[in-house]
């Protein structure tokens, strides 16, 4: 039986995950197994972490898990709650593929249980470190542990905890579960596992700094913000692999680089796999299946058209051009025999109506505020979500006369809300 059993949930994390590992190897305690819980990495990282496993004290379990499945739970509380039944240790602690602990981590939290037997859980403080692209410290921030903590949720990291088997067992007893895997927890899932355990025993303060956590621009919570819950078709999104996808249709479509430059495409919009997971992928862009949201036009005549719902629309004139803001430099042309492989929809004009079908995947205003046309309604989107995460043109919206405006249902939203973390 080990003194401490350290559990370490990872997922395509190559540039630091080593790093975690190894500080674990460099603790003064030395009474301790680590379990490394890979949520089916990348080989890349796979191979950092086979490096270390000559320890005996150090085992590896690949969850192999589809990619398809990863949105439906929250996958570290997963991993967790497969790892703790494998443990020995008296106490349980915690660790992230981003997060390093301080050489004196173990000793310092074990020997606060000695030296005060009464005690379930302990929390140290926290330096957190936030990285840029190019793996630089931008900015630090400091998370004190100055106080016993009756309500820990939402103010201590889970790597900074170590708590006592039995207290985790006492968990598992009333809620048949140790963390709640409820994918609504993806942010704070830890949170939710500190409420539990906070019903039994308060968190006692060990005020000195034991762990580093490095925020980078990939983390979950970075790539999650100012994500709404549905991403609008005609956005290009990647994972944490370098692979572009078109959402079209609400599925996810791959698309190649040199298809992304051949359809004049030009932001893309990272997001966590999970997310991007949930959409079922489709049939790849390519010129035989193009996309919707494209002005397109024949290299024999002068015709333009918007496609929408695998419909060819002709903009009747300069006018409908304009009044659509449509932009000539994301004009593709294509060979007649590709444009005939799109039936005819209704043409678009420059006169907004009770009868109009709005073009999908327009950017509207109306009194300051912004909309996206979607199957002819208006979807509110927050301006934050439009300009931070979308990288919409909001300079470039179709203003709405109050008339024009009426004319339309609303649609879904594009809104965001903090989650508390």
């Amino acid at each position: 039986m080990s003194k401490v059993s350290i559990i370490l949930t990872s997922y395509n994390k190559p540039l630091s995950v080593g790093q975690s590992i190894e500080s674990v190897l460099d603790q003064t305690e030395e009474d301790w197994e680590l379990f490394v819980m890979d949520d089916n990495s990348n080989k890349e990282t796979r191979e950092i972490i086979y490096s270390y496993l000559g320890d005996p004290r150090i085992s590896y379990f690949n969850s192999e898990i589809n990619d398809s499945e990863r949105y439906k739970t929250t996958r570290y509380a997963v991993l967790i709650n497969e790892a703790i039944p494998r443990t020995s240790g008296q106490f349980l602690t915690y660790l992230t593929d981003d997060t390093f602990y301080l050489p004196n981590r173990l000793e310092a939290m074990t020997d606060y249980f000695s030296k005060n037997p009464s005690v379930e859980i302990v929390y140290s403080s926290q330096k957190v470190e936030y990285m840029n692209h190019q793996q630089k410290v931008m900015y630090v921030m400091m998370l004190p542990a100055d106080k016993i903590l009756t309500r820990a949720a939402h103010s201590v990291d889970h790597c900074s905890v170590m708590h006592s088997r039995i207290i985790a067992e006492k968990i598992y007893l009333k809620y048949e579960s140790y963390w709640n895997i409820d994918p609504k927890y993806w942010f704070n899932a830890d949170a939710e596992f500190w409420t539990r355990l906070n019903e039994l025993e308060p968190f006692y303060p060990i005020s000195e700094v034991l762990e580093i956590s490095q925020k980078t621009p990939h983390s979950f919570q970075n790539l999650s913000s100012m994500l709404p819950e549905t991403i609008p078709d005609g956005t290009i999104v990647k994972g944490l692999t370098e692979d572009l996808y078109l959402i079209d249709g609400q599925i996810r479509r791959f698309l190649t680089k040199e298809m992304f430059i051949r359809l004049k495409f030009n932001n893309i919009v990272e997001i966590p796999d999970p997310i991007l997971f949930k959409y079922p992928e489709g049939k790849a862009v390519s010129e035989k299946t193009l996309p919707n949201q494209l002005l397109i036009k024949s290299c024999e005549n002068e015709a333009i058209y918007y496609i929408q719902k695998c419909k060819k629309r002709l903009i009747k004139n300069s006018e409908a051009f304009l009044k659509y803001h449509f932009d000539e430099q994301k004009i593709i042309e294509l060979d007649s025999s590709y444009l005939n492989q799109f039936s005819d929809g209704p043409d678009i004009s420059e006169s907004i109506n009770q009868k109009t079908v709005l073009p999908d995947g327009i950017l509207f205003s109306f009194d300051q505020k912004y909309y996206l046309s979607f199957e002819n309604r208006l979807c509110f989107i927050q301006t934050d979500i439009g300009s931070f995460k979308l990288k919409l043109p909001l300079s470039r919206a179709v203003p709405l006369s109050k008339d024009e405006f009426t004319y339309f249902l609303q649609g879904i939203t594009y809104i965001w809300e903090p989650p508390l973390i």
